[in-house]
């Protein structure tokens, strides 16, 4: 049986909302580190410019510390909301595009339905 290292840092379980954020093939839209880092801005959440999987993580842990965590998912309604707006003010002029922007706008939607169920379900309960 394989012992951990004593100087291994414990892994933090990342939730599928998470994950699902951090993928453009799967939430439909690009989330950055800047739009991240602003998020916890709007919630007093100082977070450091790393990784996007980090930074995303410790937002979603230290958002339901402070009790913040259904403000948070409406702030990344709110942002995913706008990004779907752009997307539709961009394919307006181009109708044609219609086929690449609507499983896109599906998908952003998804998200947001996925960050709803999490915050039900209190994830880091």
């Amino acid at each position: 049986m394989k012992m951990p290292r004593k100087n291994q840092k414990e892994e933090i379980k990342t939730t599928l909302a998470e994950k699902s954020m951090l993928s453009l093939h799967s939430s439909g839209v690009y989330i950055s580190t800047r739009d991240i880092v602003e998020l916890g801005n709007k919630l007093e959440i100082e977070l450091p410019y790393k990784t996007r999987r980090i930074i995303l993580q410790k937002l979603f842990i230290e958002a339901k510390e402070k009790e913040q965590f259904a403000n948070l998912v409406a702030l990344i309604s709110q942002m995913i909301d706008t990004k779907i707006q752009k997307l539709l003010e961009t394919s307006q002029p181009y109708p044609s595009t219609s086929t690449i922007i609507q499983p896109l706008i599906q998908k952003a939607n998804s998200t947001k339905m996925l960050l709803q169920r999490e915050l039900r379900l209190n994830p880091y309960d």
